[in-house]
């Protein structure tokens, strides 16, 4: 881009020939020219448009290289009621305006394209210090319906269903494992009163009456 500024007839746009831009004009060029983020900027009081490759290549799509030099409503009539006022915010205030996943329907391919941009517009000044523009840099852009998703909150999709019971995975394991191990899972599962909810069965209080019994009978013969 660097070339096709350089080469670009300026003196036809109301910004006049590169050797009559103020320094912070020149200045903020070189910025936008050397980051590897998307920008673009527009300066002047028709907002004459700017950019880098990496815009070009992500955004502009078949408006490169006519975008060069243009006016920025311009270039952007199709979203131009969405971010003219945030433009004009800039302006008025010299605030910088921040979006997250906004969604743009754009026609740079020969078709209205839903996007979504993450992006913040920025003032920028002259060399006495007032605002004579703005800076567009832009973090991130998706397109279409893998756009929309990726801005909803994370979740597990589809839902996870609940853990089986223990006796259910209990016999899963055990049609999977050898017979010794389905026996010893069969065994648990008999010999676990807590695990199935059926009381412990009752002592055999005859068979301890009975050697009690035989005790005393030893103990009196002695």
């Amino acid at each position: 881009m660097g070339a096709r500024i350089a080469g670009h007839d300026w003196a036809a746009t109301p910004l006049g020939p590169p050797e009559d831009w103020p320094q912070s004009l020149r200045t903020a060029v070189r910025i936008v020219l050397g980051s590897r983020f998307a920008m673009w900027m527009a300066w002047g009081p028709e907002l004459t448009f700017f950019y880098n490759d990496a815009y070009a290549e992500h955004t502009l799509a078949s408006k490169h290289p006519w975008a060069l030099g243009r006016r920025a409503d311009e270039v952007w009539e199709e979203i131009w009621d969405d971010i003219g006022p945030r433009i004009d915010q800039v302006l008025a205030t010299s605030t910088a305006t921040w979006d997250e996943g906004l969604r743009l329907f754009l026609q740079r391919s020969g078709y209205r394209e839903e996007t979504y941009h993450t992006f913040s517009y920025s003032p920028l000044t002259d060399d006495d210090g007032r605002t004579a523009g703005m800076l567009c840099v832009s973090s991130r852009r998706r397109s279409g319906s893998s756009a929309s998703a990726a801005w909803r909150p994370c979740a597990t999709w589809p839902p996870r269903p609940p853990p089986p019971a223990r006796s259910e995975a209990c016999s899963r394991r055990s049609t999977a494992a050898s017979p010794a191990t389905a026996r010893t899972c069969r065994s648990r599962s008999r010999t676990s009163p807590a695990r199935t909810g059926s009381p412990r069965p009752p002592s055999r209080p005859g068979r301890r009456t009975g050697r009690r019994r035989s005790w005393s009978a030893a103990r009196c013969s002695t």
